[in-house]
């Protein structure tokens, strides 16, 4: 099997939060500047602190994609502006680089197209989300397309004979038809659909015969069905026909093919690990832990399992002996976040990415038999800085008369304080924060002695089903209510200073950002909101039609006029007369996720009663900065409002500034 290991997650957060929309007009003029492709509004001269932040932001850390069959890794990094393909024949040696796209090229894995060796990769331009899948050889010749143009092309993977892949497509952002592809790794070979229904699908393996398909059809993250499709006719079956709704987050076949891994969360809300053998056999695994398995390979020889628990954002790699049934190895890894695990064609050695909070991120692997974990890409950090914390905190409700408890993390500076602080929204809002290297919150930590508290507020995925459930529909504000618990607990804490606190977020966490400042201005300095929605109704009615009804299980459907004029009074667009507080915002142009119509509203709402606000628009990029000019401007302009409106300004100023 050959396939993105991230293409569970990351279909599972793109049909989950991604709208379409047409750009909106400014309205309201503002003062403006361009730098590159950026359009800066009400944004002051910037000062050069690139010496300051560039210690954080030269880790070119790697993302481990794929093993080779004689021992080579694939793995992402950054060349210059955009993340590249490159490929290690050892540990440590010079990576040499496969692609050389001026657009990002994140995911990938290597195959044969005909008798000529290489990768397919995917990519998008300027961040649009359109992506097409590649076959680039190794010798640098121009790529072949894979794909049918235009349309949005996603979670491909390589039958086990590297005769083709697999892939979903949606024809355009209005389909309600997403269909199920292969395309030949062969020019002679015509792409075949296979089937296409309504819905969110994605393909996850290849039966061991490539004569089958494991397909996901997505209803929600607690709701989803597993089939099993033949791939000649496109006839397909549930692969479980029990009623109970469950949800399922990634699935592969036995190397025997006499059965099915796969990850549900069908017996508790947490997400374990079971084998059902199609001869009715069934096999358990870890399935009283208190926690998720974000992820699993098995080795092709069947003999070992490896699989990642996550522990509250603290990630555990685990490795079993499938005959034994036995944990044999559980290493001893700093704390981070692990991911794309997987085992090379032999089942020798296990291939992962660490990204550790205090280290970086680095691809790896894992030894099974002398148990020794190497690093192998050798660019990055040879510091340790900031380690993360995990902590909870009391909140309004309780749970058998107890005070319900927020989870979270937090990393402090040294010194007994009391410190300033940001709190950190995820977006999603099916997200958790984990423990994985963040350049910004290192920066704010050991550069500019920022706290930094990033909760999982109520509705965050990793504490099961019914937390994960607690923010649906019309409980929405009950996650904004968690904030001002957490106001009420970082007043209690003699090194945190209850004075000087600012939000931010990205994308659903641009959202609790304004949200934030919506009840609780006059307990925080200012906001930071990234790609987040200002407004749920024109959110909703600017997602794609082929995803609205995903959107509407989390936050309810405005076309029902109760639902409709309680997201109305919810939203921070309609409430932006509270915000009193400074407020900086970025958006991409080509966001295909969150439409830039978002922010432009929300800019206009706060320039028009003369608020303070900063907007900083990228004409080529999508949900979120890639570009690394585009990343590090707009860090430089986040320190420059951070040291301007938490850490140089009072109080009564600001409050005069925003009287």
């Amino acid at each position: 099997m050959r396939v993105f290991k991230t293409a569970i997650k990351f279909f599972l957060l793109s049909v989950a939060f991604l709208p379409w929309a047409a750009q909106a007009e400014m309205t309201i003029e503002l003062q403006e500047r361009r730098d590159g492709a950026l359009r800066l509004f009400n944004v002051p001269a910037i000062t050069d602190i690139s010496a300051d932040i560039a210690p954080y932001l030269d880790d070119k850390g790697a993302i481990f994609l794929d093993w080779s069959d004689d021992g080579e890794m694939l793995i992402a990094r950054r060349a210059d502006e955009v993340t590249q393909l490159f490929t290690l024949d050892s540990p440590f040696a010079d990576p040499q680089q496969i692609s050389f796209s001026n657009q990002a090229v994140g995911r990938g894995f290597f195959a044969h197209f005909g008798s000529t060796a290489g990768v397919v990769l995917s990519q998008d331009q300027n961040g649009d989300e359109s992506y097409q899948y590649y076959f680039q050889d190794f010798e640098r010749s121009p790529p072949q397309l894979l794909t049918p143009q235009a349309g949005r092309n996603s979670n491909a993977v390589l039958s086990n004979q590297s005769h083709a892949i697999a892939y979903t497509r949606a024809q355009d952002e209005q389909s309600q038809i997403w269909g199920v592809l292969q395309s030949g790794l062969d020019l002679a070979k015509e792409t075949q659909l296979i089937f296409q229904d309504p819905g969110a699908w994605a393909v996850l393996d290849w039966s061991p015969d490539d004569q089958k398909l494991l397909i996901l059809n997505f209803n929600s993250i607690h709701d989803s069905i597993l089939y099993i499709a033949d791939v000649a006719t496109g006839i397909k079956a549930p692969f479980d026909v029990s009623d109970t709704p469950k949800g399922y987050s990634g699935a592969q076949f036995s190397s025997d093919g006499k059965g099915v891994y796969f990850l549900s969360s069908a017996q508790d809300g947490f997400h374990h690990l079971s084998y059902q053998g199609f001869n009715g056999e069934r096999r358990d695994y870890d399935s009283t832990l208190p926690w998720s398995l974000t992820d699993f390979d098995v080795s092709p020889d069947g003999r070992h399992l490896a699989t990642i628990i996550n522990e509250g954002g603290i990630f555990k790699l685990q490795i079993r002996d499938l005959i034994s049934g036995d944990v044999i190895y559980t290493p001893k890894l700093p704390h981070g976040q692990l991911t794309n695990i997987q085992f090379n064609p032999d089942g020798a050695s296990l291939g992962f990415t660490m990204d550790a909070a205090a280290r970086g991120r680095g691809a790896y692997s894992l030894d099974v038999e002398s148990r020794v974990v190497t690093r192998w890409d050798k660019d990055g950090r040879s510091d340790v800085l900031s380690d993360v914390t995990s902590f909870s905190y009391p909140s309004f409700d309780t749970v058998d008369g107890k005070p319900r408890h927020i989870p979270g993390l937090i990393y402090k500076p040294e010194g007994p304080g009391p410190h300033p602080i940001i709190i950190r929204f995820h977006g999603g809002p099916e997200g958790q924060w984990v423990a994985n290297y963040s350049s910004t919150t290192q920066y704010w930590v050991n550069a500019l002695g920022i706290a930094v508290i990033q909760p999982n507020v109520r509705g965050s995925t990793g504490y099961g089903a019914d937390f994960a459930a607690l923010d649906n529909g019309l409980k929405r504000e009950d996650a904004v209510k968690d904030v001002g618990a957490l106001l009420d607990w970082i007043a209690r804490q003699p090194d945190l200073d209850a004075d000087r606190i600012m939000v931010q977020g990205g994308s659903y966490g641009g959202y609790m950002s304004l949200a934030s400042l919506v009840h609780y201005s006059d307990r925080l300095r200012g906001g930071i909101d990234s790609v987040g929605i200002s407004n749920f109704v024109t959110f909703l009615e600017s997602t794609g039609s082929f995803r609205r009804e995903l959107r509407r299980v989390e936050y309810g459907d405005e076309s029902d006029p109760e639902t409709r004029a309680f997201l109305n009074r919810i939203s921070p667009l309609t409430q932006a007369d509270k915000i009193t507080k400074p407020l900086l915002i970025a958006q991409g142009a080509n966001d295909p996720r969150v439409p830039e119509t978002e922010s432009r509203q929300m800019v206009n709402a706060i320039a028009d009663r003369g608020g303070v606000i900063w907007y900083v628009l990228a004409e080529d990029e999508g949900h979120g900065f890639e570009r690394r000019f585009n990343r590090d401007m707009f860090n430089a302009v986040s320190t420059a409002f951070i040291k301007k409106y938490l850490l140089d300004g009072s109080a009564e100023r600001l409050n005069a500034e925003a009287d």
